[in-house]
């Protein structure tokens, strides 16, 4: 549940950048390619950084799974169901 907030919040984060990065990018247009360049580093950064939290929700979900299948076990074990 924290790891999917987290999640929203970077994307929302990741979204606001990117809005202004853009808008930036369309008043200064003195430099077209050092801004296309600039643009390109941010949507790459931006995508890994998508990717690794998508990664780290994957991880915590196994993570949960498996606690929660030990926890099922000891229950069933100790009779506690």
């Amino acid at each position: 549940m924290i790891t999917e907030k987290r999640n929203i919040a970077l994307k929302q984060h990741l979204d606001t950048l990117k809005e202004s990065f853009d808008e930036k990018i369309s008043t200064e247009i003195n430099d077209e390619y050092h801004s296309w360049q600039l643009s390109i580093s941010l949507y790459e950064s931006l995508f890994r950084e998508y990717i690794l939290m998508e990664e780290l929700t994957c991880l915590n979900s196994k993570k949960n799974k498996r606690n929660n299948q030990k926890q099922y076990s000891t229950d069933i074990d100790g009779h506690d169901v």
